[in-house]
C-alpha cells in the first residue's frame, strides 16, 4: 500500500513539474520594408528568415498551437501579398488555438526601458512623469516594468494583461486609451516601451480579414480597412482578439461584424463600429473602447459587456 501511494505521488509530481510537450511550430513575420525581398523565399522559422506578410502564415495549412510572432513598428503600411481579403484557412481549438501575435517579447531587440519614472494609478488613463519622455510616444505600447515578463525565445503568446497603447505624450506624462489596471502603482516606476502595433492594410483600401475557421487567437495587430463589411468580418468562426486596433474610415465603415459565433474580445479599440443587426452572439467583451464617430453600434443577444 505504501509503495502504491508513493507511486501515485511520484506520478502526480511528475505531471506538475514537467509541462506537456508541444508539437507546434513557431514562425516569425517581419513586415519592415527591408525584408520584402525575402517574401518569396523566407522560411519564416527565425527572425532572420521571417515571412514578410501575415498572409504567408495564415493562408496555408497550419496546425493547432502553431504561432506567428509579428514584428512591431513595421515601416510599411500595405501588408498583404495581393491586397485581397485575408482568410485564415486552418482551424485550431479553444485550448490549442492557432496564434498571430505582435512581438511582446522583444525578439527583435526593439524594446527599451525609460530613464524617467512614472506614476501609474489604478483606474486612471494618465501617468505623470518625472521628466519629458525620450522613448514613450503616441502609438507605442508600454507596460510598467515588472508587471509583465518578456521571454526572448517564446513559443507561445505573451499572456500578460497589462499592455497599454499610448494615446498622447506631453512633458508632464502619458495618456492611455484604456485605464491602467496593472499590479503596481505610485511614483518612481519605469516603463518598458514596445514599438507600435504591427499594421495590416491601409484605411484607404477595401481589404479585410474574413476568417471562417475557428480556433484562432489574434493579439496586438492593427487591422485597417474601409470595406463596408468591416475590418474583420466573421461568420460561424469562434475567435479571440486581444490588444487589437480595428480601423475603418470612422464614418460608415466598421471594425468588426460577426454572425453566429462567440467571439472573446479583450483590450480592443475601434475606429468605426462593432456592428450587426443582432449578429454578435454570445462571447465576452472586456476593456474595450469604441469610437463610432456618431455611427450606431449594435450588439446581439447574449453578449456579455464587461468592464468597458
Amino acid at each position: 500500500m505504501i509503495k502504491r501511494t508513493l507511486y501515485i505521488l511520484i506520478v502526480l509530481i511528475g505531471i506538475n513539474l514537467f509541462p506537456k510537450i508541444s508539437l507546434a511550430t513557431t514562425f516569425f513575420v517581419d513586415m519592415t520594408a527591408g525584408n520584402v525581398t525575402n517574401c518569396g523565399s523566407a522560411a519564416g522559422t527565425a527572425t532572420t528568415t521571417a515571412f514578410c506578410t501575415i498572409d504567408q502564415f495564415a493562408e496555408v495549412a497550419r496546425s493547432a498551437d502553431d504561432v506567428a510572432f509579428v514584428r512591431r513598428g513595421n515601416a510599411t503600411t500595405t501588408q498583404s501579398t495581393s491586397m485581397a481579403d485575408l482568410n485564415p484557412l486552418s482551424a485550431g481549438t479553444l485550448n490549442a488555438p492557432i496564434i498571430i501575435s505582435a512581438d511582446d517579447d522583444n525578439m527583435w531587440n526593439d524594446d527599451a526601458t525609460t530613464t524617467e519614472t512614472y506614476t501609474p494609478t489604478f483606474g486612471s488613463k494618465f501617468m505623470a512623469s518625472s521628466a519629458s519622455s525620450t522613448l514613450a510616444f503616441k502609438g507605442n505600447w508600454i507596460f510598467v516594468a515588472g508587471d509583465c515578463n518578456q521571454n526572448y525565445n517564446a513559443t507561445w503568446r505573451n499572456p500578460c494583461d497589462y499592455f497599454y497603447e499610448i494615446a498622447s505624450s506631453t512633458a508632464d506624462g502619458l495618456s492611455l486609451y484604456l485605464p491602467y489596471k496593472g499590479n503596481q502603482s505610485g511614483a518612481g516606476l519605469k516603463l518598458r516601451v514596445m514599438q507600435t502595433a504591427p499594421k495590416w492594410g491601409v484605411p484607404a483600401t477595401t481589404n479585410q480579414w474574413t476568417p471562417t475557421a475557428s480556433g484562432w487567437y489574434i493579439q496586438g495587430i492593427n487591422i485597417n480597412s474601409t470595406n463596408a463589411s468591416c475590418a474583420i468580418t466573421t461568420s460561424g468562426a469562434s475567435l479571440t482578439f486581444s490588444d487589437m486596433f480595428l480601423q475603418g474610415d470612422g464614418i460608415t465603415d466598421c471594425g468588426l461584424t460577426s454572425s453566429n459565433n462567440y467571439p472573446f474580445i479583450f483590450h480592443l479599440r475601434t475606429l468605426g463600429q462593432l456592428t450587426g443587426t443582432g449578429q454578435i452572439r454570445g462571447g465576452e467583451y472586456r476593456d474595450f473602447l469604441i469610437d463610432c464617430n456618431n455611427v450606431v453600434s449594435s450588439f446581439g443577444f447574449g453578449t456579455q459587456i464587461l468592464e468597458i
